[in-house]
Order: C-alpha cells, then structure tokens, then sequence
C-alpha cells in the first residue's frame, strides 16, 4: 500500500515539475516576443527621429548656403554698378583722371572675380546634391578663399585711398576743401570697411556652419551604416 501511495507521490510529483517548467516556457516566450515588438518599435523611433534630424539639417544647410549665394550676388552687382558710379561722379564731377578711373574699374573687377571664383560650384541645389564629402570639401574651399580675400582686398583699398587723396590735391585748389573731402573718404571707408568686416565674419560662420552640418551629417551616415 505504502508502496502504491509512493508511486503515485511521484508521479504526482513529476506531472508538477513538467507543468510547472511548461508554464515557465510559455512565459519566457511571451516576454521574449514582447521584448522583440518594444524592440522594433524602438527602432521605427529612432530611424524616425534620423529621417527627422536630417531633414532639419539639411534645411539649416540649404538656408545658410541661399544667404551666401545672396550676398555673392549683391556683392557682384554692386561692383558693376561702382565702375560707372566713379565715372560720372569722380571724372565727371570732380574732374579725377581717367587714370584713377581706370584702376578703380579695375579693382572693382578683381573684387567681382573673386566672387565668381569663390562662388564657383557653391550653388546651394548644386552643392547640397552632392556627395558629402566633397561638398565638404567645396566650401572648405570656399571658405578658405573668403578668408584670405583680405590679403588681397587690403593693399587694394589702401593703394585706392592714396590715389583718391592725390587726386583731391590735384585737381581742388582749395586748402580747407582737400582736407574735409579726404576725411570724409577716410571716414566713409573706414566705416564701409567696419560694415565689410562684420559681413565677411558674418559670412565665415555660416560656411562654418555648413560644414559642421555636413560632418554631422557624414557622422550619422557612418553610423546608421555600421
């Protein structure tokens, strides 16, 4: 008797233990899959979120790159207008050689060719379709050559400023009047020149900008494809 009681004991016992290790299977299933699901749910977020975060620096990217594309233009299109601005009041008005005429025509081209050669392939939709890197390298470029514009555009203004003065020696016999016209020269340029500035540092952000965007960019790819 006490023998039959046993074996059903036991029986009893590993009908139990096999339930009790079928329940725990069903359980670690079901939190596995529910761990699968939170799983890709997470990353449907984070691929949203990238898809978001690129659009928006792409946008900032595209905004900075039209303002610079901007003041290229009015930049350009206010050398074209200088050369025959300085004729007519400077040769005309003011009687000043057609020699000072002459080099400031031809500043005003120097001034135009760097801005073409600066804005050679930095249209924004140009550029901005491009691969990474070498737009990258583009405004690199770009922003190099803005940079050292000074090294050129300095000794340029300098040279103006001295023949603009001579010429007022030259051609205004009066005393008094030679000096008020050759400070309001200093001074109008002076001032010009502190608006210039402010652009061109103005100008370096933004190209500073883009190309912090890029790398950004250029991060997350490398990302997303590792």
């Amino acid at each position: 008797m006490n023998t039959t009681n046993n074996r059903e004991q036991s029986e009893f016992t590993r009908y139990a233990e096999n339930e009790t290790v079928g329940t725990k299977m069903n359980y670690n299933e079901s939190d596995m899959e529910t761990m699968r699901r939170q799983m890709d749910i997470l990353r449907q977020k984070l691929s949203q979120q990238e898809i978001v975060n690129e659009r928006l620096i792409r946008q900032s990217m595209s905004h900075n790159m039209s303002r610079i594309n901007r003041r290229h233009f009015l930049q350009g299109l206010l050398c074209l207008i200088l050369i025959p601005y300085t004729y007519l009041t400077f040769v005309k008005q003011l009687d000043f050689s057609l020699l000072f005429w002459g080099y400031t025509s031809l500043m005003m081209l120097i001034v135009l060719g760097h801005i073409l050669y600066t804005n050679l392939h930095l249209l924004g939709n140009d550029v901005l379709g491009r691969n990474l890197l070498v737009a990258q390298q583009q405004v690199t470029r770009a922003r190099r050559l803005e940079y050292d514009w000074l090294k050129i555009g300095l000794p340029l203004l300098a040279l103006w400023i001295a023949f603009a003065c001579y010429e007022v020696y030259r051609t205004i016999p009066d005393q008094d009047v030679r000096l008020y016209l050759c400070l309001g020269l200093v001074v109008g340029l002076s001032a010009g020149l502190i608006l210039g500035l402010y652009i061109r540092q103005k100008a370096l952000r933004q190209y500073q900008e883009i190309i912090d965007s890029i790398g950004e960019l250029t991060s997350t790819n490398n990302n997303c494809l590792s």
